[in-house]
C-alpha cells in the first residue's frame, strides 16, 4: 500500500509563497522529488483615496477582494458673506450706488448666510463709508465702509478675523469691521460686487 507524506516549505518574498513537496513511496527506493509550484497572493490597497477638487466631497474607497464600499466625507467649505454676487439696480450717481451697497446689498449677502456658520450674522448696520475712485467709464466704483455685526457666535465669529474690533455705545455686544470693495457696471444694467478686501484694492 502507498503512502503519500507532504513536507510544505513556505518561503514568503514580497506576495509570493514557494511551496515545495516530497513525496515518498514505500515501493520505490527512497528517493525524494521536490515539485515546486508558484502560488501568487493578489495584493489589494486597505484604501484608494480618489483626488478631487477641494470644494467637492473626498471619495475615499475601500477596497477588499470580495466587497467595495464607499465613504462620502463633507469637505465643503462654510459659506462666505459673499457666495455669489447680487446684481442691483441704482439710479444716481457713483454716490448712490456705494450707499446702496453697503447699506443694503451687504446686508443682504450676510443674512444669507445659513445659522451655524461662523459669518452668520443676526443684525447688521453700516456705520460709514466713502468712494475713493471711480473709473473713467463710470462703470467700476471703489471705496470703503465700516459696518457693525451682531454675530450669532460672538467668541468664534470670522469678523473677529482683518480688523474686527469691540463695538462701543449703541453697538455694544457687536463687531465693529470695515471693508474696500469694487463694485462693477454689467452689460445687463446692474451692478455687482466684484470684490472686496481688507485692503485697498
Amino acid at each position: 500500500m502507498k503512502t503519500m507524506k507532504r513536507l510544505c516549505l513556505w518561503f514568503f518574498c514580497g506576495v509570493t509563497v514557494l511551496s515545495l513537496t516530497a513525496c515518498h513511496t514505500e515501493d520505490a527506493p527512497k528517493t525524494t522529488t521536490l515539485e515546486p509550484s508558484i502560488t501568487t497572493i493578489a495584493t489589494t490597497p486597505a484604501a484608494v483615496v480618489t483626488p478631487v477638487a477641494t470644494s467637492d466631497p473626498i471619495v475615499i474607497t475601500s477596497t477588499t477582494p470580495s466587497t467595495t464600499s464607499a465613504t462620502t466625507l463633507s469637505t465643503t467649505p462654510e459659506t462666505t458673506p459673499d457666495p455669489t454676487p447680487i446684481g442691483f439696480a441704482v439710479s444716481g450717481d457713483t454716490q448712490a450706488v456705494a450707499e446702496q451697497f453697503v447699506t443694503d446689498i451687504y446686508r443682504e449677502m450676510l443674512m444669507r448666510v445659513p445659522n451655524g456658520n461662523s459669518y452668520s450674522v443676526l443684525d447688521y448696520a453700516a456705520v460709514s463709508w466713502e468712494v475713493y475712485e471711480v473709473s473713467e467709464d463710470g462703470k467700476t466704483v471703489k471705496g470703503k465702509f465700516t459696518f457693525a455685526v451682531l454675530p450669532e457666535d460672538y467668541e468664534n465669529s470670522q469678523f473677529w478675523t482683518g480688523n474686527g474690533a469691540p463695538g462701543t455705545g449703541s453697538y455694544e455686544g457687536w463687531i465693529v469691521s470695515s471693508l474696500n470693495f469694487q463694485l462693477e457696471l454689467e452689460a445687463d444694467g446692474m451692478w455687482y460686487c466684484r470684490a472686496t478686501a481688507t485692503g485697498r484694492l
